[in-house]
């Protein structure tokens, strides 16, 4: 997960600013702007003209729309499923939006810094991420940098 974001209603700009920050790592780890096809479903937020405008014309971006709904993006339904299923108590206990944010992103750093995934050969992402990018820049790559 390149970036995340929250809030009380899925809103045009909070999409925008989850791909800014999207953008903003992508750059940071690979030097370049992002070149992506961005695929998601038909909510609101990514019909909007903010949200197409801003992919399409501004930044140069492809998008896609699943016409299946959920169907149409089965990775990341799963990870959707096994994420709210594992953290479902602590989610519950937050007691403000805010609580709920900060326990969020701290679950998402442990998925991304510290659980091993069988898929990935027992690494995090983050290290499969680093592998992969000093891959493709020639270079060796060190640990996970914060």
């Amino acid at each position: 997960m390149l970036a995340w974001g929250m809030g009380p209603s899925p809103t045009a700009e909070l999409a925008l600013g989850v791909w800014d920050g999207a953008k903003e790592r992508i750059l940071r780890e690979t030097g370049r702007e992002p070149w992506a096809l961005i695929h998601h479903d038909q909510g609101g937020a990514f019909l909007s003209h903010e949200w197409v405008g801003k992919l399409l014309l501004e930044d140069g971006q492809r998008v896609s729309y699943s016409l299946m709904g959920p169907r149409g993006n089965p990775v990341v339904e799963s990870f959707f499923s096994r994420f709210k299923g594992e953290n479902r108590d602590l989610f519950l206990e937050a007691r403000t939006l805010e609580e709920l944010k900060g326990v969020i992103a701290e679950r998402i750093r442990y998925y991304h810094e510290g659980r091993l995934h069988s898929g990935l050969g027992y690494r995090t992402p983050e290290e499969a991420l680093r592998e992969a990018l000093g891959a493709s820049h020639g270079k060796e790559t060190g640990g996970v940098q914060n």
